[in-house]
């Protein structure tokens, strides 16, 4: 309202002005004798006039640089604000206990990733506009501004090196939850293989034989069907281990238990 009121009070004078423009003219032309004073005080009339159009300028370009400042500001806290959630999010000690809460804890991860993208042109803005604000100023609010955007740079950078580590931690997470998962239908097999083997009767006759081979061959075309599993189990597990998995001391010793499990069925 109070720029609109102005902004007609500008044209109301523009127009008034044009008009002793017309006036002066005609006076000046109808008297000669006073052309040189008209003149003169129309141009005064116009330095006045030039006058009022350089201030009104100069407030409207300090309103301009504090409408910035004021936006800049609440850009920096919206940033900050931004950055502590965020920070707090990753530090969460989430720890999955099954495949599924660790595929649902790294998507959820990757999502942040997501997010911090989506604001680093935010970042990197607040970051320009605060250094050109701050730049050659000795004002203690400016210097205090100054150390607020030195602590954005390392927040921001702490960011990015959080959610790498958090990251790296979800993935050996989910790939320890896949080989337990994988391990325990091996466990299964191989319990299924131990019990047949521990439970063959020999047979007392002919019939009984060739029901024993016929059982014997099953078995043993089960054994290298399975065979892709355990072996593909007991070499994810190693390579977890070669990987320094956290976990590897627990899958080390499952994968030992596994592969001495399956070789001594093998040679039975």
């Amino acid at each position: 309202l109070f720029r609109s009121g102005i902004e007609r009070d500008i044209a109301a004078i523009e127009s008034k002005l044009s008009s002793l423009q017309d006036e002066s003219q005609r006076l000046a032309q109808d008297c000669p004798s006073r052309a040189g004073d008209i003149n003169y005080r129309l141009q005064e009339v116009n330095s006045v006039w030039q006058d009022l159009q350089r201030t009104l300028q100069n407030q409207e370009d300090s309103l301009g640089e504090a409408s910035k400042l004021h936006k800049f500001l609440q850009d920096l806290d919206d940033l900050q604000a931004w950055l502590f959630k965020s920070q707090k999010q990753i530090a969460s000690d989430d720890l999955p206990n099954s495949l599924q809460e660790a595929e649902y804890l790294l998507q959820k991860h990757l999502l942040i990733k997501d997010d911090i993208r989506d604001h680093e042109d935010s970042y990197h803005n607040v970051m320009d506009t605060g250094n050109k604000v701050t730049y050659g100023q000795t004002d203690p609010q400016y210097q205090q501004l100054g150390q607020r955007l030195k602590g954005m740079d390392t927040g921001w950078k702490d960011l990015l090196k959080m959610w790498q580590s958090k990251e790296k931690f979800l993935s050996q997470c989910l790939g320890f939850q896949q080989f337990l998962k994988d391990a325990k239908q091996v466990e299964a097999i191989l319990n299924n293989q131990e019990y047949n083997l521990a439970h063959v009767e020999p047979p007392n006759t002919l019939e009984a034989s060739e029901a024993g081979i016929r059982k014997h061959e099953d078995f043993v075309a089960t054994m290298d069907n399975n065979e892709e599993k355990i072996t593909g189990t007991i070499v994810s597990g190693k390579n977890l281990v070669a990987e320094k998995n956290m976990f590897s001391d627990k899958i080390k010793e499952k994968v030992v238990s596994i592969e001495e499990r399956y070789n001594a069925d093998r040679k039975s």
